[in-house]
């Protein structure tokens, strides 16, 4: 079934014979660069939207000094812009610091990047992405504060106006988002911020966080909208044949030791402490 998926996309495995897995593209494979959509274990390649990850250093630079990459952008109709193509290094190495070609330019190395509206960094954490949604909506905020903090409008469609334009911005990509318990204090400290100013009550009036959500008539909602969306996109991914792939990458796990110390919040880690499973069945 995984070599069957492999193939949909546009990829041929071949196992060698020292039964490492290689990954090789098609050449009859339509628009490569666009449609092969995996991630990469090991050293499979992904290419999502003009993405690569390859699994190491000599994989990248195989590939970027070769023609392969360029003759296959150039029969999608595309063409690689050397001052817009950077490069990332996720590892645990702090000394890892390769130089990677395009036609004799080096590509700059950089710590995080925007993709798709999202920043992604080189340690896979969501911490800057929510800072950074919180403020974006924290701006929008402000720009519509006429309306929102108008005590001529009812309270209620102003707490529906706050769902439609603000709750989206701070939402945006939640599902990709690792929440940990000081990013979820903060999201929470957010709606209270945006509660209080609709209603106009100042940090000095000591009014507990209860009697705002009972004047407004309301509870939290973002914490639990973004925790429904993360867990109504696993089972929408579990669902599905057609994603066997992103089921791998999700419930699939890696042969080997761990590394001594306290392991890192994982994506799934959130859903199972939200519904409350402590390991996978």
């Amino acid at each position: 079934m995984m070599i069957a998926a492999y193939q949909r996309v546009g990829l041929v495995l071949v196992v060698s014979a020292g039964l490492q897995l290689v990954v090789k593209v098609r050449a009859d494979a339509e628009l490569v660069l666009e449609f092969v959509r995996v991630v990469a274990l090991a050293d499979l390649v992904q290419v999502a939207h003009k993405m690569l990850l390859l699994g190491n250093e000599a994989n990248l630079k195989f590939l970027c000094q070769s023609s392969t990459l360029e003759e296959t952008s150039e029969e999608a109709g595309l063409s690689i812009n050397i001052s817009k193509t950077k490069l990332m290094v996720v590892s645990k190495n702090p000394d890892l610091d390769p130089i990677i070609n395009i036609d004799g330019k080096p590509l700059e190395r950089v710590r995080q990047y925007k993709y798709l509206g999202a920043w992604v960094n080189e340690v896979w954490e969501s911490d800057q992405e929510i800072k950074t949604r919180i403020e974006i909506a924290r701006a929008s905020f402000n720009k519509m504060r006429k309306v929102l903090c108008c005590r001529q409008i009812n309270i209620k469609l102003r707490v529906r106006l706050l769902f439609c334009y603000i709750w989206p911005l701070v939402m945006y990509g939640c599902e990709a988002w690792t929440v940990k318990e000081d990013t979820t204090r903060r999201i929470n400290a957010f709606e209270m911020w945006c509660y209080r100013r609709m209603l106009r009550i100042s940090w000095t009036q000591r009014v507990s966080n209860e009697s705002v959500l009972h004047r407004v008539q309301m509870t939290r909602k973002i914490m639990q909208t973004i925790k429904k969306r993360k867990i109504e996109y696993l089972g929408h991914v579990l669902r599905h044949d057609r994603y066997s792939l992103l089921q791998l990458i999700m419930m699939g796990k890696v042969e080997g030791k761990r590394r001594a110390g306290r392991r890192r919040k994982s994506w799934l880690r959130n859903i199972r402490e939200w519904i409350g499973i402590t390991s996978v069945e």
